[in-house]
């Protein structure tokens, strides 16, 4: 009698013990897919990265993307003079920015500016590869630019930082490496008469403004 009552209870307890390792084995499953995805998706992930990553490198951009800017003289200080500089639809800023250092013969100057942009692409710098993450940005409100233009290996080198706003209102802002203008954008430039000179910079792999050099 006792034996009966235990096969029986075997009997019952056997198919629930199947159902479980079963539901195990389906876990282990579902576990072993979500493993592959988390390792696909960071392979992806890299992968992009690996794309999206430029060299920390002064931009020398060709004077021929801009051509709708304007450029008109506000005022002139002994030798220090004040720009307004207009772009317009599909201009590209650095390049324009470029071509007018080399019209004016600015030896070195400072900038600001605001407008509209269809594009833009931002650069966050990784300081453990030493190159710029990029960010791209699309139609925005410029909500800020500034910069300044030196000189390196006899070119002008336009340097600017920028924030832009997007729709709904969020904001985001870095290093300026593109800039196509929307309707308009219109940037404020103070020529100095003063060479500013750019030196490489070993330990950044970057060139940086260095006064000591006439």
């Amino acid at each position: 009698m006792f034996l009966d009552i235990v096969c029986w209870r075997l009997l019952l307890f056997v198919p629930r013990f199947v159902r479980v390792v079963g539901r195990f084995g389906l876990i282990a499953k579902i576990s072993g897919w979500s493993d592959k995805w988390l390792v696909n998706n960071t392979i992806k992930q890299e992968q992009c990265n690996k794309k999206n990553i430029v060299p920390h490198r002064p931009i020398v951009w060709k004077p021929a993307n801009a051509p709708r800017m304007k450029v008109k003289l506000l005022s002139s200080f002994g030798r220090v003079k004040t720009y307004m500089v207009v772009f317009s639809k599909e201009d590209e800023v650095l390049s324009g920015l470029t071509e007018f250092a080399l019209k004016q013969d600015a030896k070195s100057a400072h900038f600001q500016g605001m407008g509209s942009a269809f594009s833009l692409e931002l650069g966050w710098f990784d300081f453990e590869r030493l190159m710029y993450q990029v960010i791209p940005v699309g139609i925005a409100e410029v909500t800020s630019l500034m910069g300044n233009i030196t000189w390196s290996a006899g070119k002008p080198i336009v340097h600017a930082h920028a924030t832009a706003s997007l729709k709904g209102g969020s904001v985001t802002g870095g290093h300026l490496l593109k800039m196509i203008v929307g309707p308009t954008l219109e940037v404020i430039v103070t020529v100095e008469p003063t060479y500013l000179y750019k030196t490489y910079n070993e330990e950044f792999q970057a060139e940086m403004i260095d006064v000591e050099i006439d």
